[in-house]
């Protein structure tokens, strides 16, 4: 999985505590029984022949009335390059043309140290006039500061974390609230273990903070935290035996029964999966793996 993947994975997840995070004064504004997020909004037709997708787009009833939709465009900009106000501006007038609503533009600049919150401008002149101002909203993380934004009951303040100024925080703790935040939440098992993904992906900690952060994990206060990150990890390097069984049974047997994909996500043991990898190399069937069949 890609670092932008996993951010709109996590962003489309926790959309509504995304922008109850960020937006407050526009969450009471919208319906948030009404949202539908619009897949593949690609755009080939731009004028020099490039294709444009964007990351993250949802159509959004409002209570206002007027309008009663709009379009919320998210954007993670990583790494940063010079023509990305003006790409914001194009999917504006590509978006607002397509779907004829509102678009409410964010930009999210993992790694942009700017002022952490505000609207940024692109801006076109013409003989000393000004003829077009655009704005959006960019979060630059960097700027941020954990103590601004930390919830501790949203779980993208969790996440986001990772990336932000810690200030006076030491980074290594911080890290493990993270984790203990996640596993104190009630959040079902598939949301924490993206959550876990993206903390675990993005927190890059120094030699020296990699070193705090293990002997904090030792301490028994944090036995639960540990036991979690053990758990998840053992869960992960499970999941990528069984897809790699699946493509290879898939190579020499074809499209598999749906029977099959079941048995093989249901193998809770990684000693079970090494023997069907090793006996795969022999095997004739699917019955002589086990398989199929009572």
């Amino acid at each position: 999985m890609t670092y932008d993947q996993l951010f709109k994975d996590l962003l489309k997840t926790f959309f509504k505590e995304f922008i109850e995070l960020f937006f407050p004064e526009v969450t009471s504004r919208l319906n948030w029984r009404e949202i539908e997020f619009l897949e593949q909004e690609v755009f080939t037709n731009v004028p020099e022949g490039s294709r444009r997708t964007a990351d993250l787009v949802a159509k959004v009833a409002t209570h206002e009335g007027e309008p009663e939709l709009i379009l919320v465009h998210v954007e993670v900009e990583h790494p940063w390059r010079c023509t990305f106000p003006y790409r914001m501006f194009e999917y504006y007038v590509l978006l607002r043309l397509r779907h004829r609503l509102s678009v409410f533009p964010i930009a999210i600049l993992p790694e942009r140290k700017v002022k952490g919150f505000e609207q940024e401008a692109y801006c076109e002149e013409l003989f000393g006039h000004e003829l077009l101002s655009f704005n959006y909203f960019h979060i630059g993380l960097p700027g941020i500061s954990v103590d601004d934004y930390w919830a501790e009951d949203n779980p993208i303040s969790w996440g986001f974390a990772s990336l932000m100024d810690s200030g006076e925080r030491e980074r290594a703790l911080l890290l493990i609230e993270c984790y203990r935040r996640v596993g104190e939440s009630s959040l079902d098992e598939a949301k924490r273990a993206l959550l876990i993904n993206f903390i675990t992906t993005c927190y890059q900690l120094t030699p020296d903070e990699e070193t705090d952060f293990q002997r904090l994990l030792a301490e028994e206060e944090y036995q639960e935290v540990r036991e979690m990150q053990g758990t998840y990890f053992d869960k992960l390097e499970r999941q990528g035996m069984q897809k790699l069984l699946m493509r290879q049974l898939q190579v020499k047997f074809g499209p598999l029964p749906q029977e099959v994909a079941d048995r093989v996500q249901k193998i809770e043991s990684e000693d079970e999966l090494t023997k069907i990898a090793e006996r795969f190399i022999t095997a004739s069937s699917l019955a002589e793996l086990g398989l199929t069949g009572t």
